[in-house]
């Protein structure tokens, strides 16, 4: 099914409702973005995993790299920037 989507003056693409009910995309949901084959972009979910010890639970990023709440306490490091919601 070919989708003709644009990017605003923001930067944002908006994906129809269509396509967020049929994939389970909801508000806050992470997606990773992958250079494809020929020029093309693929976009699919993504639920980080802390780098230490692969929990996906209580996971933040912090400096771009996910840490749960755990690992982030025994590293000693300032409070993660953002927060991604258990689901």
């Amino acid at each position: 099914m070919l989708r003709i989507l644009w990017i605003d003056k923001f930067g944002r693409v908006y994906l129809p409702e269509d396509i967020r009910e049929t994939y389970h995309l909801y508000k806050e949901t992470y997606l990773a973005l992958h250079e494809g084959a020929e020029n093309s972009l693929v976009l699919r979910s993504y639920k980080p995993v802390c780098t230490v010890c692969g929990s996906d639970k209580d996971v933040s990023i912090y400096n771009n790299t996910p840490f749960c709440g755990k690992c982030l306490r025994k590293l000693d490091v300032m409070p993660p920037l953002e927060k991604i919601k258990d689901e």
